[in-house]
């Protein structure tokens, strides 16, 4: 699996690159390798495409755990908005997912804000991560006010300016 790389900054916060991408892929193949005897025709495509839709759709924040985890609980996690995606954040401002690099600003994210932020405020939104697949469990998430209104106080936390455009995001 090919992942994307960045422009390398030159400062002191600078992390490996090469590191944190090698890692995401030693974490593919590690997945290839345990199911290369139930898989064996297009293998790398297969699994590829298995791990990554499983953490593009609803475990992209077990995934930004893991990468904070291997890398020494350095930098954070932080929710894409108005995706509700989850990414890790190294120290130099890189953002991975299970996809390699995610450049906020060509993904269309409006604003990263830090899981912790996002649990003070919205502290149900955690629920349907653990019990989504449980059957009879009810969800108690917010709804499209909720967010709306932590977007709002995030911004006015970070003296940002709040772009209204981002409601157009929320239809459900």
């Amino acid at each position: 699996m090919e992942l994307k790389m960045a422009v390398i900054r030159k400062d002191e916060t600078k992390t490996d690159y090469d590191e944190v991408l090698q890692w995401i892929t030693n974490f593919y193949d590690t997945v290839k390798k345990n199911y290369t005897d139930v898989i064996h025709n297009h293998l790398d495509i297969a699994v590829n495409e298995i791990v990554r839709r499983t953490f593009r759709n609803g475990y992209c924040y077990f995934f930004a755990h893991m990468l904070k985890n291997a890398f020494d609980g350095r930098g954070g996690v932080f929710m894409t908005v108005p995706f509700g995606h989850f990414v890790w954040k190294d120290i130099d401002g890189t953002c991975y997912d299970v996809e390699g690099i995610y450049d906020p600003k060509v993904c269309d994210a409006f604003y990263l804000i830090p899981e912790e932020y996002v649990r003070s405020k919205l502290p149900n939104y955690f629920n349907s991560f653990r019990h989504a697949e449980i059957p009879g469990t009810k969800l108690d998430v917010p709804n499209k006010e909720e967010i709306i209104n932590m977007i709002k106080e995030y911004c006015a936390y970070c003296n940002e300016e709040y772009d209204s455009y981002i409601e157009e995001y929320f239809y459900f």
